[in-house]
């Protein structure tokens, strides 16, 4: 049996959020979205519809992309906005001021 404690709860999750810390995390990491789907064993098309926010994702591919990005789980799954970084927090801020579902 699974701890507890490493759950991670993905129900709720804001696609868009998780879409922009994904990009985020895989251009830091100076990535492409071919490399990190050979990582993952995506096709690059589907990872973009994960960072564009058109796809929930299953909780395992959160743990392969966590692995692959090299952050916990919960790091990446978190649906919340705190921890964004400011430019991304401001894109959000930007896309919902102006009616656009972010």
């Amino acid at each position: 049996m699974k701890d507890l404690r490493n759950l991670v709860q993905t129900d709720g999750i804001d696609l868009a959020t998780f879409g922009q810390r994904l990009r985020h995390l895989r251009r830091t990491r100076g990535l492409t979205l071919t490399e990190l789907g050979e990582r993952v064993g995506r096709a690059p098309s589907a990872l973009s519809l994960l960072e564009n926010g058109r796809r929930e994702p299953k909780l395992s591919l959160i743990e392969q992309l966590a692995s692959a990005l090299s952050v916990p789980v919960a790091d990446l799954a978190r649906a919340w906005r705190e921890g964004i970084p400011s430019v991304l927090k401001r894109d959000v801020g930007h896309a919902a001021a102006s009616g656009v579902s972010a």
